[in-house]
């Protein structure tokens, strides 16, 4: 093999191990119908898209709650937010790692805007969802590890209890003597207890809330 062809083929892979290492979650993205995403790791390396995902003046998520800042940051994203236009509306998360130099600009955002996050979060957010720092930081790495978003944002509320509508619902199904359904194991085949599912709350009540917003929106 050549020296051309030996430094082309490190060359490939070099590229190919940064692109394997990036995060997925490369923004904007669609997080959900008609609702964008960006997730910023540092304004010098997110604020591109931080800057377009603004001016399209769509309803928006901007994470904010593991940001690497610098001195001027905040004056950098007060602008971004302050140049969107239009009322779709703005979910800002913040965790207790939010810097705190960021607190002023997050709360000069313009239209409509709800902060999100754990308790303890910085700055105090409108919406507190109950998760640890410890759960929420563990579902924000899983995403950077290469978990899709929308396997984090994925919650089925099971039933406590056996209900008079499950009871109504066996006896016109044929069964005169319904009993109520075994508890789910909460161990694996080898005896040990099973690990919860990896939930992001914060971005899930974002989801969840933009979309209670959309349903009860008036229709023009």
């Amino acid at each position: 093999m050549t020296t051309r062809k030996i430094f082309a083929a490190l060359a490939f892979g070099c590229l190919a191990a940064l692109a394997s290492s990036a995060p997925a979650t490369t923004q904007p993205a669609t997080l959900d119908a008609g609702l964008a995403y960006v997730r910023v790791h540092s304004l010098a390396a997110d604020g591109k898209a931080l800057e377009t995902a603004c001016a399209a003046g769509g309803a928006l998520v901007v994470d904010l709650r593991y940001p690497a800042v610098r001195a001027g940051d905040e004056d950098v994203l007060a602008q971004d937010l302050a140049s969107r236009h239009g009322t779709q509306p703005l979910y800002i998360l913040v965790s207790p790692s939010t810097p705190a130099s960021l607190a002023t600009a997050i709360a000069r955002a313009a239209g409509p805007e709800a902060t999100l996050g754990v308790a303890d979060s910085v700055p105090k957010p409108k919406v507190v969802v109950f998760q640890t720092s410890e759960a929420d930081r563990t579902a924000y790495d899983a995403a950077d590890a290469g978990k899709e978003l929308g396997q984090l944002i994925l919650g089925k509320i099971q039933k406590d209890r056996y209900d008079e509508a499950s009871l109504v619902n066996d006896f016109n199904n044929g069964n005169p003597n319904p009993e109520p359904p075994a508890a789910p194991d909460p161990r694996d085949a080898k005896g040990n207890a099973k690990a919860p599912a990896l939930v992001d709350r914060v971005l899930q009540r974002a989801v969840n809330l933009n979309r209670a917003l959309a349903a009860i929106k008036p229709r023009s």
